[in-house]
């Protein structure tokens, strides 16, 4: 059996592991969130990019072309 003194400690301190997990939970879930949004717009671009590029003005052809071109990078081998 447990003291009302030992009580309160041992329920304070699932109190807070909970809140803990909690949080983990909600950034999880907002992670998860993101990585669908961010592949959603990607395969969106990926689907038009080229109905687009076709079809767009020069202003829309050089923002595609400095989309594409982000974060690219030039791999030597040894």
């Amino acid at each position: 059996m447990l003291s009302e003194e030992e009580f309160k400690v041992q329920k304070n301190i699932l109190i807070k592991e909970k809140a803990e997990i909690e949080g983990l939970f909600g950034r999880t879930e907002m992670s998860v969130n993101e990585w669908v949004d961010l592949t959603e717009r990607t395969f969106k671009f990926a689907t038009y990019a080229k109905a687009w590029f076709e079809k767009g003005d020069s202003r829309l052809k050089q923002a595609y072309c400095e989309l594409s071109a982000r974060n690219l990078y030039l791999r030597t081998e040894p």
